[in-house]
């Protein structure tokens, strides 16, 4: 994927999405190619809501999208990676299965976030919307489910 494609992609997806007030990913134009989609959404989690910010920015390097994402409780406290990714990317031993995620800048903002390694994502990125093929497999890992209908609608275009 190029950075072409990932920004029109991503700007319809933002423009699409608007009808999702829960689920409204809002495109960040930045100098290219950092220009990057960002979620901010709350969920429940072990019986508690937490806020959830999610990130995607385009990887020169990797030529691919790459998750960020970050989570706080209500009041603010930042939680534990542990917390955030799903129960399937954690061992029984409570460490991270594959070197998942780790802490990481922000490459546009510069804020504190985690990163999804990208390593093993080219594979996910299948079809005329890559984009959408890449989100529906990677926002499970962080808990997230991306709404059908919304993915119907972009599939549509």
């Amino acid at each position: 994927m190029d950075w072409e494609d990932f920004a029109s992609q991503a700007k319809s997806l933002s423009h699409v999405s608007a009808a999702f007030p829960c689920f409204h990913w809002q495109w960040h134009e930045a100098a290219s190619p950092c220009g990057y989609l960002s979620l901010h959404t709350t969920r429940m989690s072990q019986l508690s809501p937490i806020q959830l910010s999610l990130s995607v920015c385009y990887s020169p390097a990797y030529t691919l999208p790459v998750l960020y994402f970050r989570a706080c409780d209500l009041s603010g406290s930042p939680l534990a990676l542990e917390q955030v990714l799903s129960a399937a990317a954690i061992e029984t031993d409570g460490e991270l299965r594959w070197g998942l995620a780790s802490p990481l800048e922000h490459p546009v903002t510069g804020e504190p976030y985690y990163c999804l390694h990208p390593c093993q994502s080219a594979v996910l990125l299948t079809g005329q919307s890559e984009l959408l093929a890449w989100l529906t497999s990677v926002l499970p890992i962080v808990q997230v489910r991306f709404p059908l209908l919304l993915a119907s609608l972009l599939m549509s275009k």
